[in-house]
């Protein structure tokens, strides 16, 4: 039978160290195998996501220890931005082994489209921080693999610029001019992400991003505050993030709601900017 590719492995994903290369290609290769299983009968795909899920967490478990220890050593400036990412993926995997222990069988299609969009994302872009700067400290060999040496690793200390690491804040707002606002304050001390809808939030979520500080409008359409955090819950550890409300709601009643489900700041619009960054430090520590 003809067998489909989701993902084709490309060059474009090869950093030239051949350990993490062959692991990228084996998280790509269990991706394309998912993807041609993923039409079979119940209990079929059921005793097939059994056997998938383990393998995700073997994967995590050796890639993960690989690339972090790699990062350490190397003294890459990127470590724990990267390495928060990798515990928001762990989380997701957990969440879908405890609901298959409880019976939930998730959707075969459903976890291969998650995986598709950490490959795309994490994999073809996320890791080309790290890629790009073994590549300043290697040493090419003939055959066109990297060696890193403690001479390069010396020598990197001195000519490859460190870039200071911000503090990464999401900002929820289905209201432009608002979201642009509160960027503009907010930009020269943090790297800012935005999003205009719940939905948008959640699929930033989905596809391993874990910030700092979320920034979270009440009041939107379709999908409010108070449903995109019980949402983000569900996909995320939520609670280990600082979640602000920033809302122009003066209702006591939602300020008192917040704080019983766990909503660490209640600011309310219009701000000044020098209120927004004290808020926004005390919140980040």
């Amino acid at each position: 039978m003809h067998k489909e590719e989701i993902i084709k492995w490309s060059p474009t994903f090869a950093c030239g160290i051949q350990t993490i290369d062959e692991q990228h290609k084996g998280l790509v290769n269990l991706l394309n195998d998912m993807y041609n299983n993923s039409t079979r009968d119940k209990e079929t795909e059921k005793a097939y996501f059994n056997k998938v899920i383990m393998d995700v967490v073997a994967y995590v478990k050796v890639h993960f220890q690989t690339e972090e220890k790699l990062m350490l050593h190397f003294k890459f400036q990127g470590y724990l931005e990267h390495k928060k990412i990798h515990d928001s993926f762990v989380l997701v995997v957990a969440e879908k082994i405890k609901s298959f222990r409880e019976g939930q069988i998730p959707r075969l299609l459903d976890f291969t489209n998650y995986l598709k969009d950490w490959v795309l994302t994490h994999v073809a872009i996320m890791d080309k921080q790290y890629f790009t700067y073994f590549r300043q400290i290697a040493t090419r060999n003939a055959d066109g693999t990297l060696t890193i040496s403690q001479a390069n690793i010396n020598q990197a200390k001195q000519e490859v610029p460190v870039t200071p690491i911000l503090k990464q804040i999401l900002i929820v707002d289905d209201d432009v001019v608002h979201l642009a606002a509160a960027k503009a304050m907010l930009e020269k001390e943090y790297k800012i992400t935005a999003a205009k809808s719940g939905y948008d939030a959640l699929k930033l979520f989905h596809k391993g991003f874990f910030p700092d500080l979320v920034l979270l409008d009440l009041i939107m359409p379709e999908m409010d505050g108070w449903e995109t955090y019980q949402r983000l819950k569900t996909v995320s550890n939520i609670y280990s993030i600082p979640t602000a409300f920033f809302t122009a709601s003066t209702s006591k009643e939602d300020r008192l709601r917040a704080q019983q489900i766990g909503i660490k700041d209640f600011i309310q619009k219009p701000i000044s900017q020098s209120e927004l960054l004290e808020r926004v430090k005390k919140l980040i520590k």
